[in-house]
């Protein structure tokens, strides 16, 4: 027990002194950022992204009639100067929102940047496009009349 308390502490303590270590940020305008001060912001914050996303939206009818819903994750990244780049699917549920958020994504206007230490940088940005099925689904009614 004594000596997974150690080995814990020990990584702990690798981990901070790795993430507390100087950074150079004199040549970093063409690195891509995964961790940074300040996230990239949509314009108007994030209930104005849902909004964006939920105006846009056009439900896939392969999803609408298979009662298809969930969230598709979508990955891209931003520019120094806002732009919107590179989006791919991390997660998928099929039906076509896949390709519906990607379509989303590219309609994107401009962001506000990330920053680190200050600078500004190009990030990578997760969000996640939520397919309400609820709203949208298309249940197939089969009909059989009995004959008399």
């Amino acid at each position: 027990m004594k000596k997974a308390l150690l080995i814990g502490a020990a990584l702990l303590l690798l981990a901070t002194t790795a993430s507390a270590q100087n950074v150079d940020t004199a040549n970093h305008s063409d690195e891509l950022f995964v961790e940074y001060e300040e996230d990239p912001e949509f314009p108007g914050g994030l209930e104005a992204l849902h909004k964006f996303i939920e105006e846009n939206m056009q439900y896939p009818q392969i999803a609408a009639e298979n009662c298809i819903g969930g969230r598709v994750y979508v990955q891209f990244e931003v520019d120094t100067d806002g732009t919107v780049q590179n989006p791919k699917i991390l997660r998928d549920i099929g039906g076509g929102c896949g390709e519906e958020a990607l379509r989303i994504v590219r309609l994107m206007p401009k962001w506000k940047p990330g920053r680190f230490y200050g600078k500004v940088v190009k990030t990578t940005f997760n969000v996640p496009i939520f397919f309400d099925k609820k709203k949208h689904c298309i249940p197939l009614i089969h009909y059989d009349p009995i004959e008399p």
